[in-house]
This record gives structure tokens, sequence and C-alpha cells, in this order.
């Protein structure tokens, strides 16, 4: 019974206490679980950032529908301004005007004086 005991305590012994320069199994044990928990830690953030990557492409792929050109610009023919005739036209009728204005203007005064 005594011998007994005395294996268990030699195990126990051997279980926690260091020898040399090799840790316990305790030691080892316990680094093991707190490098799971961090290895776990881990895998949790790169998936989250696998998701906030994925949720910012769908972002991206939204707004991109937006920017594309489907259709080519068609350019016309002739330009369309400056439109040399209508302007000059335009401007010889305004000219025009001012003119009769002018011309009725003097020869009102012209006949009042």
């Amino acid at each position: 019974m005594r011998s007994n005991k005395d294996l268990i305590e030699a195990k126990q012994a051997k279980l926690t206490q260091t020898t040399g320069s090799a840790d316990s199994l305790a030691n080892k044990n316990a680094r093991m679980i707190v490098a799971e928990a961090d290895y776990q830690t881990h895998e949790m953030m790169v998936q989250a950032a696998v998701q906030s990557v994925e949720a910012a492409r769908v972002a991206a792929d939204r707004q991109a529908r937006y920017l594309a050109t489907f259709v080519a610009n068609v350019r016309p023919e002739d330009p369309s301004y400056p439109r040399k005739f209508e302007n000059t036209l335009l401007s010889f009728l305004i000219f025009g005007g001012v003119y009769l204005i002018m011309s009725l203007t003097a020869s009102i005064l012209r006949e009042q004086v």
C-alpha cells in the first residue's frame, strides 16, 4: 500500500514539477490552453475581417453600377455651337430695332422743336 502511494506521489511530482530544462506537464497544458484560446480569438478576428472585406466588395460593386458607361457618346456631324447664321441674324434684328427706336425718337424731337 505504501509503495502504491509512493508511486502515485512520484507520478504527481513528475507531472507538476520541473526537472532540469524540461517544463512540467501542467505548465505545458496551461500554455496549450492559453495558446488554443488565442488561436480561437485570432480565428474569429480573421472571419470578421473576411466578412467586412466581402461587405465592402459588395458595396463597391453596387456603386460601380452607376459609374459604368453603357453607351458611347455619339458626336454630331455639325457643331451645335456657335451658331453663326442665327447669331448674325439676331444681331441685325437687335441693332435694327435700336436704330428704329433712336430714329423715331430723333424725328419726334425734331418735330417738337
